[in-house]
């Protein structure tokens, strides 16, 4: 009794052993190496686009990313001449976050309030030279260095 029980047991491993290397080599099989597209929509379970990887016609590339309800809240990108630039928005959809790098070398850092308007300014110029600007609600820069 002992021994057709082992081979019973034996078995049910055999066969579920088989089964899953039979699942595994299956669901390698279905993955593709590569995707290639010019848009990519991603979808909550709902249906609504929660990001969108896209390369347009004139050779930008961006990066969107949405909130449940479809708002805009950040945003990342590459303009064809290699300048990139990053922005996050508040829950209002207004940009308050900008970062970017032009092609000049050139880097830059901007705050705006929840209006929009930008109110801090820091980056350094592509021969190396930095500037910080603070500027009040209608952009009048009201402190300067250097």
């Amino acid at each position: 009794m002992r021994l057709k029980w082992a081979i019973v047991v034996m078995a049910v491993c055999v066969v579920v052993t088989v089964a899953a290397v039979a699942y595994a080599a299956g669901k390698e099989s279905d993955v593709p190496e590569v995707i290639r597209a010019q848009r990519l929509e991603l979808v909550d379970g709902e249906g609504t686009v929660r990001a969108v990887l896209s390369v347009s016609a004139d050779g930008t590339t961006g990066l969107a990313m949405m909130d449940g309800n479809g708002k805009h809240m950040v945003g990342l990108g590459t303009g064809a001449d290699g300048d990139t630039g990053l922005a996050l928005m508040d829950r209002n959809g207004k940009q308050v976050v900008g970062l970017g790098t032009g092609a000049d070398g050139g880097t830059g850092l901007a705050l705006m309030d929840g209006n929009g308007k930008q109110r801090v300014g820091l980056g350094m110029w592509g021969d190396g030279a930095p500037g910080l600007d603070l500027l009040d609600g209608q952009g009048k820069v009201i402190w300067k260095a250097p």
